[in-house]
């Protein structure tokens, strides 16, 4: 299978879970805030903000159709017997903190201190992790849950921290344990994470470290800042030289991993073996993608990729015509979807 099959699969895959858990989060969602909608009597529409990240580290805009499905579907029945949902007015942000703050307190204005109060009982944010970390910190300030179904980071768990955040999607520890197992079963014994200084990445690094531990495995983890843009000296440093590594993680977001991979393009790729998140968008090492931000053409990223390997969760129901908690089978959610 070629490359590309490999990319268009994942996509096609990742969008088939992103639909059916985003079904789930709603109707969980909804249970987790009934007892906010009798003080809603007066009113029979009750809303949901929506923010989500349209570009920057990633995008997640596959995730808005989903949801005006799963909103379709919930109306449709008697979930909520009395009442309409509907989102608020959808609000795109890059994948990152400043704009999807700015999103939240533009959803939920301060007046004299105090929270405006309106009839917006849930957040659906963000689709990316910096960006929904930062928001689910302190939504629950306002009294209102905070959905997702989209976002790795295991810091998202800890319930002290985020009290009101729900989401319905594996953390990094599976991650780590995917990559862990190629790594075995290849029977590598020494690896370079190059990790992008996110809790995301960070955990993830940290999880196949500790669970690679008397396992004859060396990990090395090379961290840098998120807007670092300068990867010269990393290439220098840990390839052709006496740290020379052959099996190296890109451990970052799509963005970041086209500028390591621009600065290696003249290395002897055949040496070398990349391994590459699974859940970056269909063209993210496209010219398309990088928009001028790195000097590399298509064709050089593809002999880069020729010896990929890309982890991800399988999105993918394994009983694709057995009905979902919505009453729905995949093959049936996907097909309205399209």
């Amino acid at each position: 299978t070629s490359l590309m099959d490999h990319f268009n699969n994942t996509y096609t895959l990742w969008r088939r879970l992103r639909i059916t858990m985003t079904l789930i989060s709603f109707i969980v969602a909804m249970w987790m805030t009934s007892l906010a909608v009798p003080c809603l009597s007066n009113s029979r529409k009750i809303y949901l903000a929506r923010i989500t990240a349209y570009g920057g580290s990633f995008n997640a805009s596959a995730m808005v159709p989903a949801e005006d499905l799963a909103m379709e579907h919930i109306n449709n029945r008697s979930i909520l017997s009395g009442y309409t949902l509907a989102f608020t007015e959808l609000q795109k942000i890059n994948c990152d903190r400043t704009t999807a703050l700015n999103a939240l307190f533009s959803s939920f204005p301060i007046v004299n201190s105090e929270v405006k109060r309106t009839n917006v009982i849930a957040l659906v944010c963000c689709g990316c992790s910096v960006a929904t970390e930062a928001l689910a910190e302190i939504s629950h300030r306002w009294n209102i849950s905070q959905i997702t179904g989209s976002v790795y980071t295991d810091a998202l768990s800890d319930r002290t921290r985020f009290p009101s955040f729900f989401r319905v999607f594996p953390n990094t520890e599976g991650l780590a344990f995917g990559i862990l197992s190629v790594i075995k079963y290849f029977n590598w014994t020494r690896v370079l994470f190059l990790t992008q200084q996110e809790s995301l990445f960070i955990k993830a690094s940290n999880d196949f470290k500790r669970r690679a531990n008397g396992l004859n495995i060396t990990a090395t983890d090379y961290q840098f800042s998120s807007d670092q843009n300068n990867f010269r000296s990393i290439i220098s440093t840990y390839f052709d030289t006496q740290l020379d590594y052959r099996v190296i993680v890109v451990n970052t977001y799509s963005d970041v991993a086209r500028k390591i991979l621009c600065e290696a393009k003249n290395k002897k790729h055949p040496k070398y073996v990349w391994i590459i998140y699974g859940w970056y968008t269909e063209e993210w090492w496209t010219s398309r993608a990088s928009q001028g931000t790195v000097n590399c053409t298509d064709e050089e990223f593809l002999s880069l990729l020729d010896r990929a390997l890309l982890v991800s969760s399988i999105p993918k129901s394994i009983e694709p015509d057995k009905a979902t908690i919505s009453g729905f089978t995949a093959k049936q959610i996907e097909q309205q979807y399209e």
